[in-house]
């Protein structure tokens, strides 16, 4: 008889926690519980160009899409964005930011400088 019950227990427990997930959006909704809002951006690492907090190759995206826009970006999106330090976000930035993903020896550091000793490395000439 334990046997039978511990079966129905084992049985019933991931039903009744199926059944419980599935309300909780309903709930969620209704009782005015949290709602999915997308983050707001924060520009604060060098190459971090869309503010997700994380360099990655959304951001190689994001500079090439600043790079095309008819209007610059000003502030702290143009300071986290423009990589080479000429004051406008260009093609090149995002050039910069895919080399700085890519190279598995990269050092700890943000993607601009990493370009100022890559080109001090190569004399001048990145």
């Amino acid at each position: 008889m334990k046997h039978e019950i511990s079966i129905l227990i084992r049985a019933a427990v991931p039903v009744c926690a199926l059944f419980l997930l599935m309300q909780l959006p309903v709930t969620d909704k209704f009782i005015g519980g949290n709602s999915l809002t997308d983050p707001i951006p924060v520009y604060s690492k060098v190459g971090d160009a869309d503010g997700s907090g994380f360099i990655d190759l959304a951001d190689a995206d994001e500079i090439r899409r600043l790079a095309d826009a008819e209007a610059q970006p000003e502030g702290e999106r143009l300071r986290v964005a423009d990589l080479d330090g000429d004051g406008t976000v260009t093609e090149q930035d995002a050039g910069i930011l895919l080399l700085f993903l890519s190279d598995p020896n990269a050092p700890d550091v943000t993607p601009d400088v990493y370009y100022r000793i890559r080109l001090n490395q190569a004399g001048g000439a990145a």
